[in-house]
C-alpha cells in the first residue's frame, strides 16, 4: 500500500514578535534620521567656522589678469564663490555688507595700473588692507601645458589645501612679514592634526619669502603618496597584477627585464629630484596603489599652477582708508606720524561729510527726475484733453455738452476725486462721436429717386 505523504504544519509566528520586529526597525530608522540630521548641523557649523572669501577684479583689466582670478578662485576652493560675477556698478560696500550676510571674511582684488598689475588682500568688516605688486605671474593652463603628464582632477578642489610657510623669520625691524605671514594663513582653514584625514589633503599651497629680492613667492601643487621604493616601471606591473582590468606593460621590446625598470624615460618628473625622504603612514590613504597604514611611502608634489612673486607695498589698517601701518617706499618719523594720527579724525569725519553730500545729491537728482517726469505727464493729459475740446467744438452742440462734462471731470481729477467717472465719460463721448460720424456719413450720401412702375 502507497503511504500517503503528509505536510508538516510550521508553527505561525506570534503577533507580538511580529510587532516588536517591526517597532524596532521604525526605531533604527528614526535614529539613522536623528544621526544623519545631527552630523548635517555639525558640519553645517563647521562650514560657517571656516574662513571664506571673494576673488575680484576692479576697472579695466586684460583678460590674461580675468584668467589669473580664475585661478586664484580655485586655489581658494571650495570656501569660495566660484561663479561670482561683478557688476560695474559694485564697489566695495557691497561686497561688505553681502559677504557679512554670506559669512564671507576675506576679498581678494585684482587691479592693474600703468606700472603692473596690483593684488589686494582686504579683511572684512574693519580691516586690515595689504596691498601686493604683481612682480611676475604665470596662469594655470601654462604651468600644465608645460609638464609631460599633467595631473587634473576635480576631486583635487572638494578640499581646502594645506598652507606651508616658509623663510617668515620672527624678526622685530621686519613686523609687516608678521602680519602677512598671519593674515595669509588665517585666509585658508586651520588644519587640526588629532582629526585631519589624509585623504582629504590633495593640494598644498607653498609661501616663500625671498630676503634678497624682497619678494613672496607663491606656488600651488597636488600631493600624491606612493609606495616607496617602487619607480613607475614597477608600479605599472604591479597594477596590473593587483587589477586584473588592466593590461600588464609591452615588454617585447626589451631584451631583458632590467632596460625596462632602469629605464629613465619611464621616470616620472618628481622622480628625478633624487633621494626622496620616506614617511610612515598614521592611516589607510589608498588601498589600490598599496599606501596603507604601516608602510612607508613617498610624498610627491606636482605643480598645477598658478604661480605668483608678490612685494609687499602697503599695510593699511581700515578698509581702504585707516591709518597706512607699512609702506615700502614711504618712510616717515616719529612727528610725522603723530601729526598723522592727530588728523585722522579730521580725515575720516571730511570723509563722512563727502558720503553725506553725495548721498543727498543723488536724492536730490531722483527727486528732479521723479518732478520732470510727473510735469510731462501732466502736458501730455492737457494736450490730450486741448485735442478733444477742439475735436468737441467741431462735432457741434451736443458734443460741447460732453466737452462741459469732460472739463467737470478734469476739476475733479485735478482736486483727487472722480478720475473714473472721468473715463466713462470719454468712453461715452467717444461712442457718441463715433455714432453721429457714422449718422453724418449716411446723410451726406445722395440716393437717387425710385422711377415709379408706369401702367398701360
Amino acid at each position: 500500500m502507497k503511504k500517503q505523504r503528509g505536510t508538516v504544519k510550521q508553527p505561525k509566528h506570534d503577533s507580538t514578535e511580529e510587532d516588536g520586529e517591526k517597532s524596532q526597525r521604525k526605531i533604527d530608522k528614526d535614529l539613522a534620521k536623528l544621526r544623519k540630521k545631527t552630523a548635517d548641523e555639525h558640519k553645517e557649523k563647521e562650514l560657517l567656522k571656516q574662513p571664506h572669501s571673494f576673488v575680484i577684479h576692479r576697472g579695466k583689466v586684460g583678460k590674461f589678469i580675468k584668467s589669473l582670478e580664475t585661478d586664484l578662485r580655485r586655489v581658494l576652493e571650495p570656501n569660495t564663490a566660484k561663479n561670482l560675477k561683478v557688476l560695474k556698478k559694485n564697489n566695495i560696500k557691497d561686497f561688505i555688507v553681502n559677504g557679512a550676510v554670506l559669512g564671507v571674511n576675506n576679498m581678494l582684488v585684482l587691479t592693474l595700473s600703468d606700472n603692473a598689475a596690483q593684488l589686494r588682500f582686504i579683511r572684512f568688516p574693519q580691516g586690515p588692507t595689504l596691498t601686493f605688486r604683481i612682480v611676475e605671474y604665470t596662469l594655470a593652463r601654462h604651468v600644465i601645458s608645460s609638464q609631460k603628464r599633467p595631473i587634473a582632477s576635480d576631486k583635487l578642489f572638494t578640499h581646502s589645501p594645506l598652507v606651508v610657510m616658509n623663510g617668515f623669520n620672527d624678526d622685530a625691524s621686519k613686523r609687516h612679514l608678521l602680519l602677512a605671514q598671519n593674515y595669509i594663513q588665517n585666509m585658508f582653514p586651520s588644519v587640526n592634526v588629532d582629526t585631519i584625514q589624509l585623504t582629504n589633503l590633495k593640494r598644498c599651497v607653498m609661501l616663500h619669502y625671498n630676503e634678497e629680492t624682497d619678494t613672496i613667492e607663491w606656488r600651488h601643487y597636488a600631493v600624491r603618496v606612493v609606495p616607496a621604493g617602487l619607480n613607475k616601471s614597477t608600479m605599472k606591473i604591479v597594477d596590473a597584477q593587483r587589477k586584473m582590468s588592466k593590461e600588464p606593460p609591452d615588454l617585447s621590446r626589451y631584451k631583458d627585464i632590467s632596460d625596462y625598470i632602469l629605464n629613465a624615460g619611464n621616470l616620472s618628473e618628481s622622480e628625478f629630484e633624487g633621494d626622496q625622504e620616506q614617511v610612515e603612514l598614521p592611516q589607510d590613504v589608498s588601498k589600490d596603489t598599496g599606501c596603507r597604514r604601516g608602510e612607508t611611502s613617498n610624498v610627491r608634489l606636482y605643480e598645477i599652477g598658478p604661480r605668483l612673486t608678490l612685494q609687499l607695498l602697503k599695510i593699511e589698517e581700515g578698509v581702504d582708508d585707516g591709518e597706512v601701518l607699512y609702506h615700502k617706499f614711504v618712510k616717515k618719523d616719529v612727528k610725522e606720524l603723530i601729526e598723522l594720527k592727530k588728523a585722522l579724525p579730521k580725515k575720516k569725519r571730511m570723509k563722512k561729510k563727502m558720503e553725506q553730500q553725495n548721498e543727498h545729491r543723488v536724492i536730490q537728482r531722483l527727486k528732479a527726475v521723479k518732478e520732470s517726469q510727473d510735469y510731462q505727464k501732466t502736458k501730455e493729459k492737457e494736450m490730450i484733453n486741448e485735442l478733444a475740446r477742439r475735436q468737441a467744438a467741431v462735432m457741434g452742440e451736443e458734443i460741447t455738452t460732453n466737452d462741459k462734462m469732460q472739463q467737470g471731470n478734469e476739476q475733479k481729477d485735478e482736486d483727487g476725486q472722480g478720475h473714473d467717472e472721468q473715463e466713462q465719460g470719454q468712453r461715452k463721448w467717444r461712442r457718441g462721436g463715433q455714432k453721429r460720424k457714422t449718422e453724418e456719413n449716411g446723410r451726406g450720401k445722395f440716393k437717387k429717386p425710385m422711377k415709379r412702375a408706369r401702367h398701360k
